[in-house]
């Protein structure tokens, strides 16, 4: 290598901000707003086609309980429906989970310094990939989960490189 390379501020500035640790922030938050529009849009549709045959007089009973089933899916739906933000930035991670129309301040619902994280994995339940975090105790190992919906096939392997840079360095720090 060259000596004026190594010598140069430039490539000894470079050299250090590429060793840093990256801020990693998700969000799912416009996936799931847009889905819940979507499920809003559909669920208008439904009570305004259920408004114009009940006025025409063309419905029988199962049509009423189908409507009907329908809407309630659809409220359920609505209801239980969340964004969820990670944040692993400095020392803690941070996890945050929230309805999509709600706009008040959102608290954390799980923050733990990073030395915490034992393990994770993500597991596939149905259509909905599920995020597995271990996290130390002072008694036990907690298991915390959270669906990731949402997020694209490159934000889960971002999610995933970073969790498992975590466990690296922990492990790192743990031996002598």
């Amino acid at each position: 290598m060259n000596i004026f390379i190594l010598w140069n501020p430039l490539f000894i500035i470079n050299n250090i901000t590429d060793n840093k640790k990256q801020i990693m922030r998700l969000s799912n938050k416009k996936y799931v707003y847009r889905f819940s529009i979507l499920i809003l849009i559909v669920l208008f549709i439904i009570i305004v086609g259920y408004l114009v045959l009940l006025f025409c007089g063309s419905l029988d009973l199962f049509p009423h309980i189908l409507v009907l089933y329908l809407i309630i899916s659809i409220v359920l739906i609505i209801t239980h429906i969340r964004c969820l933000e990670f944040d692993c930035s400095g020392h803690v991670i941070s996890i945050k989970q929230y309805h999509p129309f709600d706009r008040k301040i959102h608290f954390p619902v799980a923050e733990f310094p990073n030395y915490k994280l034992c393990r994770f994995y993500i597991k596939k339940q149905f259509w909905i990939k599920i995020l597995y975090i271990e996290i130390k105790t002072k008694k036990r190992n907690i298991i915390k989960q959270y669906p990731v919906y949402g997020y694209s096939r490159n934000k889960l392997d971002h999610l995933q490189q970073s969790l498992q840079d975590i466990i690296i360095e922990n492990q790192r720090d743990l031996t002598p």
